[in-house]
C-alpha cells in the first residue's frame, strides 16, 4: 500500500466566497468521490478540517495521484442551482513498507507533504529518507535554540566593507556564527530553521544589542566605529513596537 496524505488547497477561500454550507457539501462531495475511486480494501480518512489521508495500493497509487490533484464538484443550493467547485491538493506520498507502523505511515507521508507547502508550485511530493532526516534535524536545532542563546554560544564576527578608492575600512556588516561543543554549526544549518519559526528575531537582536555594546566599547577605547549593518528578518515587520525596542537597545 501507499499512504496518501491530503492536504485542499486554498479551501478557506471557497468557504469565504460561497458559504461555510456550501463548503461543507463541497468536502462531503469530495469525500464520496473519492470513496467512488477506492477499492474494497482501499479507504479514506477525514482528519479535521480540510486535511485527508486515504490508503491505497500501490498499482494504484499513481491513478490516485493524477485524480485527486484536482477534482469537480457540484454543490446544489437549497435554490435549486448548482455551484461548481474545483478543489485542488496537495499530497504527499509514502510508499509503505512492511514493518511500519501506523503513525510511521502518518508522520512520513505528513512529512511529504509538509515539503510542498516549503516548495510552492510542488504540490505533489514523494517520501525520500533525506526528508526525515531534515525534519529531525528541524527539530533538534528548534529544541537547542533557546538554551543556547541563554548560554550566549553565538558570537558576532563583523565582515569588512572597504573603500577601494581610499583604501580604508568604511562600514561592516555584523555577521552571527554558532559555536557548540567546540565545533561551528554553519549559518545554512540553523538560519532557514530560526527564520522558517521566526525565532530568528530573538537572534536578531541578541545580534543588535552585542553590535551596540561592541560600538561602546570602541568608543570608551577611543576607536572611532565605522557604520555598522545588522540583518533583521522581514519577521519583525509584524512587530508594532519594532521602532521602540530598537531605541530601547
Amino acid at each position: 500500500f501507499s499512504g496518501l496524505f491530503l492536504n485542499l488547497k486554498n479551501y478557506k477561500y471557497i468557504n469565504q466566497s460561497k458559504s461555510p454550507a456550501i463548503g461543507d457539501k463541497g468536502i462531503a462531495l469530495f469525500t464520496h468521490t473519492v470513496m467512488a475511486m477506492c477499492h474494497d480494501d482501499e479507504m479514506i480518512a477525514r482528519l479535521g478540517g480540510d486535511n485527508f489521508f486515504v490508503l491505497v495500493k500501490k498499482e494504484n497509487r499513481d491513478m490516485f495521484v493524477k485524480n485527486l490533484s484536482t477534482v469537480k464538484v457540484n454543490v446544489p443550493t437549497p435554490q435549486g442551482q448548482l455551484i461548481s467547485l474545483t478543489i485542488q491538493s496537495r499530497i504527499g506520498v509514502y510508499d509503505i513498507q512492511p514493518k511500519d507502523t501506523m503513525n510511521e505511515i502518518m508522520h512520513c507521508s505528513s512529512v511529504a507533504l509538509n515539503e510542498s507547502r516549503v516548495h510552492p508550485g510542488n504540490d505533489i511530493v514523494y517520501f525520500t529518507k533525506k526528508m526525515l532526516e531534515d525534519a529531525y534535524h528541524e527539530k533538534e536545532i528548534s529544541s537547542l535554540f533557546h538554551e543556547a542563546l541563554r548560554r550566549k554560544e553565538f558570537i558576532v564576527y563583523y565582515q569588512p566593507k572597504v573603500s577601494v578608492k581610499e583604501q580604508k575600512l568604511c562600514g561592516c556588516e555584523a555577521l552571527v556564527r554558532w559555536f557548540r561543543n567546540g565545533q561551528v554549526v554553519p549559518p545554512s544549518e540553523f538560519l532557514p530553521i530560526l527564520e522558517k519559526e521566526a525565532s530568528i528575531c530573538l537572534l536578531d537582536f541578541y545580534v543588535f544589542r552585542k553590535v551596540c555594546e561592541d560600538i561602546r566599547n570602541w568608543l570608551d577605547a577611543g576607536i572611532e566605529p565605522v557604520r555598522v549593518s545588522s540583518n533583521f528578518s522581514r519577521h519583525h515587520l509584524s512587530n508594532p513596537h519594532l521602532t521602540e525596542d530598537i531605541l530601547a537597545i
